[in-house]
């Protein structure tokens, strides 16, 4: 279950909730999301969560992340479009490891879409 609310013209915050049960394991937790929007395309989010489960083995445990990312136009045009976007992120796992992770990527489309 969750919800996006835009805020204005250039910002967007979204909650989301969950739960699962398969006996005699569970999971609950929540996100939290925001996002500050730069024209049509670039963008810059910033995303939380954390979730509370009871694994197989008994032992309750968290597991968190936060997440940043962000897209920025490099080229626009009537036959497509190219973005540069990136991401950061790092958090737990169900054993309380800490990880990073981090990506770029060329983000593109060909073709009007669906324009007339």
């Amino acid at each position: 279950m969750g919800a996006t609310a835009l805020l204005g013209d250039r910002f967007t915050a979204g909650l989301a909730a969950t739960g699962a049960m398969a006996d005699p394991s569970w999971v609950w937790g929540g996100v939290a999301d925001g996002r500050w929007l730069a024209g049509e395309t670039a963008s810059l989010g910033l995303q939380g969560g954390w979730f509370r489960f009871l694994p197989l083995t008994g032992f309750a445990t968290h597991v968190v992340e936060g997440r940043l990312d962000g897209t920025l136009p490099l080229l626009r045009g009537d036959g497509g479009d190219l973005s540069l976007a990136g991401q950061v992120a790092a958090g737990s796992d169900r054993q309380l490891a800490p990880w990073v992770r981090a990506g770029v990527s060329l983000q593109g489309t060909w073709g009007r879409g669906n324009e007339p």
